[in-house]
C-alpha cells in the first residue's frame, strides 16, 4: 500500500481550514469591523467584506495624524478592489472573496486526488495507472506501467 503524500493532505486540510476562516471573516465583517494602526501610521482594517490598507504620504511621516473612525453601512459588502492616492493617503482595498478564487479549486483538486488515491488502495488498483492488481502476487510489478507497489 502506497502512503498518501503529505503535501496533498496538507493542501487539502490546510485549504479547507483557510477557506472556512476566510468565509467566516468575510461574512462577519459585514457586521463587525476591526481597525489596527501601526506606529508608522499605516492603518489596516477589515470591514464590509474587505481588507483595507491606508498608507500615509511622505509628508505625514513623523507627524501626528488624527484618524477618524471607519464609517460603513452594516451588511453592505464591497465587491471590487480599489486603489486611490491623494495628498495625504494611499489606500488599497482588497475584497476577501478574491483569495478564495484560487484557493477553492486547489483545495477541491487536492481532495479529489486524495479520494482517488484512497479508492485505488481500497480496490487493489495500481496507484500509478489504476490497473486492477487482483490476482497478482503482493510484490509483483504492474504489467501496465511497471510500477512496483510499496511495502506496507
Amino acid at each position: 500500500m502506497k502512503p498518501h503524500p503529505r503535501i496533498r493532505k496538507t493542501i487539502k486540510w490546510g485549504g479547507a481550514v483557510v477557506t472556512v476562516l476566510l468565509v467566516v471573516v468575510w461574512v462577519g465583517s459585514g457586521w463587525y469591523g476591526v481597525v489596527w494602526t501601526g506606529r508608522n501610521g499605516h492603518q489596516w482594517s477589515v470591514y464590509s467584506g474587505m481588507v483595507t490598507v491606508l498608507l500615509p504620504s511622505e509628508s505625514l511621516h513623523g507627524k501626528t495624524v488624527a484618524i477618524r473612525g471607519v464609517g460603513r453601512t452594516v451588511g453592505t459588502f464591497q465587491w471590487l478592489p480599489y486603489w486611490s492616492v491623494d495628498t495625504l493617503w494611499s489606500t488599497l482595498g482588497l475584497p476577501l472573496w478574491i483569495p478564495l478564487v484560487p484557493l477553492l479549486p486547489c483545495t477541491a483538486l487536492a481532495g479529489r486526488l486524495d479520494t482517488l488515491a484512497r479508492r485505488r488502495v481500497r480496490l487493489n488498483l495500481c496507484p500509478n495507472c489504476g490497473y486492477d492488481r487482483t490476482g497478482l502476487p503482493g510484490g509483483a510489478v504492474c504489467p501496465e506501467c511497471g510500477d512496483r507497489p510499496s511495502s506496507v
